[in-house]
């Protein structure tokens, strides 16, 4: 099972740090609508495979608890931004990483959406459907 789900995750990080990567120094973040949306997908649904690995399984037992666990690092994430903003970004001139308040509700949304459809796929899959 564990060369299952560590496959899946390298898969994950692997779509995700291009197009993070791409979103940051290529300034897609700021000019391609969804980038953000997909990195926030991906990013959420990397979570939920993480948090289902054998070594992470017994803390996150059940898959509202994994939501649960995908909500808190997207919200620490955010907090991260925000501070950043504050900090760092705003004095001196670089572009803000938040633009208000639908903006974190929607990359949080995307970070649930993200595990829901990793969750639908591993529960699909006839490796492990009989552990979720």
């Amino acid at each position: 099972m564990a060369p299952f789900l560590s496959r899946h995750s390298l898969v994950l990080i692997g779509l995700f740090i291009p197009i993070d990567l791409w979103g940051k120094f290529g300034h897609a973040y700021l000019t391609v609508w969804w980038v953000d949306v997909v990195a926030h997908l991906l990013f959420g649904a990397w979570l939920a495979v993480l948090f289902l690995h054998p070594t992470l399984r017994h803390y996150a037992k059940s898959p509202l608890f994994i939501f649960a666990l995908v909500m808190l690092a997207g919200l620490g994430w955010e907090l991260f931004e925000f501070l950043y903003d504050i900090f760092i970004a705003i004095p001196q001139n670089f572009t803000p990483t938040q633009h208000g308040a639908w903006d974190t509700l929607k990359d949080l949304l995307n970070n649930l959406l993200g595990a829901a459809a990793a969750l639908w796929a591993l529960k699909k899959s006839p490796v492990y459907s009989k552990e979720l």
